[in-house]
């Protein structure tokens, strides 16, 4: 089994620099890359979010 993993800092800021403007854009373009993955032959996806302490 192949296996992706993919690490979020969380950052999403309505700025017109960023791609992700909101937690919703954040979480649908984590999907993006999930389905993305699969698609070139990934078997599974994780995803870890780091928190700041």
């Amino acid at each position: 089994m192949k296996k992706i993993g993919f690490l979020s800092f969380g950052h999403w800021s309505n700025h017109p620099s960023y791609k992700t403007r909101t937690a919703s854009d954040t979480l649908l373009q984590s999907i993006d890359l999930a389905v993305a993955a699969e698609e070139i032959g990934i078997d599974g996806a994780y995803f870890r979010v780091h928190h700041y302490a």
